[in-house]
């Protein structure tokens, strides 16, 4: 879904089905329209985003989930802002 980003991009994401990402700095990541997150697998389960110590002050907004452990996993992080999530089983 993310090929290359630089600290404190907007980041505008199409309507689609896509795997997630893993946010290594800090970014503005919103869907735009009908966007679907299939996950990433990563040792403590299906990830849907994950957020390292690097992603701190991220944002995440207007995406469903359907079936992942963890639609948003943050380690070792402070002042995230998570939105407009729809979460299904």
């Amino acid at each position: 879904m993310l090929d290359a980003y630089d600290e404190g991009d907007k980041i505008m994401v199409s309507p689609g089905v896509w795997a997630g990402a893993v946010l290594n700095t800090t970014v503005e990541l919103i869907g735009a329209g009908d966007v679907q997150i299939t996950g990433i697998s990563l040792p403590i389960g299906n990830v849907g985003f994950y957020i390292p110590a690097s992603g701190t002050d991220s944002t995440i907004r207007k995406f469903s989930f359907n079936g992942i452990e963890y639609p948003v996993l943050g380690e070792y992080v402070d002042g995230i802002t998570v939105s407009h999530l729809t979460i299904k089983d």
